[in-house]
């Protein structure tokens, strides 16, 4: 907190910098931020989609293959994050459910979904300053291509990181310390 405004290190999300900031918690939407730091408050699942000049929210829907998203925050789903052996899970309630963010091999692609069973465990990658997991030998990270103007979220591999959009968690705005996420 400096002078009544609070701050957070992170860098712009809609540029291509490589610095880090110090940004208003005002901006917490709009800037990317890495490592998760508290586990029981909900988040937007988002990118900005810099070939639409856009930010989307995972939607809490398939688009076949891939997330589907919308462009309103308010209508996209409340993630959480579960500590689990090896790492973290994200899930969303889907009715009275948890679904869990799977990515997983399917024949010679790679795919992502939500199951009710199966989760993807990730971990952070301090290098890449963002959550992975593994399929097979290979790395992969939420996002989109950066050469296409898809509004999906896939599973991207970590060898294609700087040419790629990268999904990043948002802390709700109405979030706090004492927000609990939804229990089975």
């Amino acid at each position: 907190n400096v002078e009544g405004t609070n701050y957070f290190l992170g860098t712009r999300n809609d540029r291509e910098f490589t610095t880090f900031s110090a940004c208003a918690e005002k901006y917490l939407a709009t800037n990317f931020i890495g490592h998760i730091e508290k586990i029981a408050i909900p988040y937007k699942l988002s990118m900005y989609q810099g070939n639409l000049d856009k930010t989307l929210y995972f939607a809490g829907t398939m688009d076949g293959y891939y997330l589907g998203s919308t462009e309103d925050a308010a209508t996209a789903v409340d993630m959480y994050i579960e500590e689990v052996e090896g790492g973290v899970v994200f899930y969303f309630m889907n009715g009275e459910e948890k679904a869990y963010i799977d990515i997983y091999a399917s024949g010679t692609y790679t795919n992502i979904g939500y199951e009710t069973g199966n989760a993807a465990v990730f971990t952070f990658d301090e290098e890449l300053n963002t959550y992975v997991t593994q399929v097979g030998e290979k790395y992969f990270f939420i996002g989109t291509r950066g050469d296409k103007s898809y509004k999906t979220f896939s599973a991207c591999e970590t060898k294609y990181i700087d040419s790629n959009f990268v999904a990043i968690f948002e802390a709700k705005e109405d979030a706090g310390d004492d927000v609990v996420p939804p229990t089975e």
